[in-house]
This record gives C-alpha cells, structure tokens and sequence, in this order.
C-alpha cells in the first residue's frame, strides 16, 4: 500500500514541473516571437512591421528613426544583394513582466550621424527591452537602437 502512495506522489510531483516548465517554455516562445519579428523588420527597415510588436510609445521612437533616413541611405539599401540577418544569443527573462533578448545583427545599415549617410556593418550586439502588458510581450524603446559594443569594421 505504501509503495501505490509514493508511486503516486511521485507521479503527481513530475506532473506539476513538467507543467511549470512547459509554462516557462511556452512564455520564452512568445518572448523569442515578438523579439525575432521586431529585430529582423527593424533592421531591414520595416517600421510599420516594427511597430506591430511595439508598446505605444516605442512608436514614437520608430517614427524619429524613419524621419531622419535619407535618400542616400535609400541607395545604399537597394545596393545590398540581402537583407540584414540575425542571431538570437540569449533570452533574459527578469520577472514575469519584463525580459531583454539579445541579439548578433550581420550585414545591417548603422545609421550614426543625423545628415550622414548610413554605412553597412558586417554584425554588431543589440539587446532589446521587452514589457509584458495586457497578456501580451511587446518591445519597449527608450531611444533609437544602439549596439551594445562598437563593431569598428
């Protein structure tokens, strides 16, 4: 009889972490979503896809970004024989409401300078800041994107 018990309990007990972790895996799944849709439209200058996957106000800050590209950057983009790509390194997440996704960027335009034209970079780190509001994870900007560790190449 005793061993029928602690079968049971045990049973009960992988029951109850395989659900926790699979809670876990399912909300690093949502994180890795909206992060790799944000990075690969903002990156390849797609702000109105970036903006989907946004808070609010971040839009804000894609707007200043898309105001201040040039035409010279336009020509340079349509030079490029792909698109920019990237590399999820590593997901963080901080609590149940906030996590940063950091990312390797190759063959991006990194626009510096406000009235220089942008210059292509082979890869650079970026992390990004995601909030989890209204049930869902959504990118929080403070600012234009910057690399975490100048790339000089």
């Amino acid at each position: 009889m005793k061993n029928h018990s602690t079968i049971g309990i045990c049973t009960l007990i992988v029951a109850l972490l395989a659900c926790s972790q699979s809670k876990e895996t399912e909300e690093i799944n949502r994180i890795t979503f909206t992060a790799d849709n944000f990075i690969e439209s903002y990156f390849n200058y797609d702000f109105s896809k970036s903006c989907q996957f946004c808070t609010e106000e971040s839009g804000l800050w894609l707007k200043f970004v898309a105001s201040n590209i040039e035409q010279e950057d336009i020509d340079i983009l349509r030079r490029q024989p792909e698109g920019a790509s990237f590399e999820t390194k590593d997901i963080n997440v901080i609590n149940d409401s906030t996590a940063i996704a950091h990312y390797r960027i190759y063959n991006f335009m990194r626009m510096d300078t406000i009235g220089k034209a942008g210059e292509m970079t082979s890869k650079a780190d970026y992390a990004i800041t995601l909030v989890k509001r209204h049930g869902k994870w959504q990118v929080r900007m403070e600012g234009p994107l910057r690399s975490e560790k100048r790339n000089h190449d």
